[in-house]
């Protein structure tokens, strides 16, 4: 799991993350953030891992299952 995060989250992010927050106003872009990955990037995260268990697959397998996702 902790693998997967260091993947998903490398140290390029880290390093840019803070340039974007200066560039982009402070804490009026860190705010607006916060809530768009509480409201759309957690659920999906969580619906992937949840699908995922649910059919016994990995995580990029269970888009396999819908024809149209193909």
């Amino acid at each position: 799991m902790l693998a997967a995060v260091g993947f998903t989250f490398g140290i390029g992010n880290l390093w840019r993350f803070p340039f974007l927050i200066f560039q982009h106003g402070g804490i009026a872009f860190f705010i607006p953030y916060l809530i768009v990955l509480v409201v759309a990037a957690l659920p999906m995260f969580f619906m992937e891992l949840v699908l995922g268990q649910f059919a016994s697959l990995a995580a990029i397998s269970v888009w396999n299952v819908v024809p149209l996702f193909k």
